[in-house]
């Protein structure tokens, strides 16, 4: 899972390089973002197709 420092320091790297306002507006909006993809019904079938659940013995 990435950062938020790391977000953060893209981010600073990007407004110095393109413009803008520095400082994140609702940070916890922003770590929401971060957390989306590592939650709910997607994340649970990647893993499982990561990590096959044992079969069970006859």
């Amino acid at each position: 899972m990435i950062l938020i420092e790391d977000v953060k320091s893209i981010h600073s790297i990007l407004i110095d390089q393109f413009g803008g306002s520095q400082g994140i507006r609702d940070e916890a909006a922003l770590e929401a973002a971060i957390a989306r993809p590592y939650s709910g019904k997607i994340f649970t079938l990647l893993l499982r197709k990561k990590h096959p659940p044992l079969s069970k013995a006859s």
